[in-house]
């Protein structure tokens, strides 16, 4: 067993101790293991005398992650739930004044396309071009821009396309190139309902559990 694994077994001993001592019950069946990448230990851990299960992939906060740290469901997800706000929005208007429908998908649209993205960047560009699909709908409902390249109709209502913003041509979008790349952190939170707690092992594996504790 390799150091890493014994620290985090380690971790899920102090806290089954913990849950105990404050009289909290685990939900076992909610917690699982993600082991990252091909070629890593597939450890088992246990939370008292259960053994947890593994998992192919996990959500938390709204990203689906899975064991190859593909992006791609979680670019069809963001581009699916934009796609149906901006049907919403086009559905409810008369007209297509630009006046009124830039704030609207800037407002409601696109925080869907560009939420956690400095973790879940599209890696494919079938991915980055479902993305900008969604945002060259919208500037095609706009009056008198249908007929236009989509760069045109960008720069004459003031937008950057969506990979631009990645890449921090905004400066409040400008994020360092590590981010992405930015390794899970062991936190442990609580509350009278609900709490979550995450850690990291052995390199490439995972801990996660959702709605650990009840009183």
């Amino acid at each position: 067993m390799s150091e890493g694994t014994c620290l985090l077994q380690r971790d899920l001993n102090r806290l089954e101790e913990w849950a105990s001592q404050n009289s909290m019950k685990s939900n076992k069946d909610k917690c699982k293991v993600l082991h990252l990448g091909q070629n890593t230990q597939r450890a088992q851990y246990r939370l008292e005398s259960v053994w947890l299960g593994s998992s192919l992939a996990e959500q938390d906060l709204g990203i689906q992650v899975d064991n190859k740290l593909n992006m791609s469901q979680q670019c069809i997800a963001a581009a699916t739930k934009a796609s149906w706000i901006l049907s919403c929005i086009c559905r409810g208007m008369t007209g297509r004044d630009r006046d009124v429908t830039i704030p609207l998908y800037s407002s409601l649209v696109r925080p869907h396309l560009e939420y956690c993205v400095q973790f879940r960047s599209p890696q494919f560009k079938e991915d980055a071009d479902r993305l900008e699909r969604v945002q060259r709908n919208i500037t095609k409902v706009i009056k008198g821009l249908k007929n236009l390249p989509n760069e045109e109709r960008l720069k004459e209502l003031g937008l950057f396309s969506l990979e631009k913003r990645r890449l921090g041509e905004r400066p409040h979008h400008s994020v360092p190139a590590a981010t992405s790349r930015m390794a899970t952190k062991r936190t442990e939170a609580h509350s009278s309902q609900v709490a979550m707690w995450r850690g990291q092992g052995e390199m490439g594996t995972s801990f996660t559990g959702r709605g650990f504790f009840s009183m």
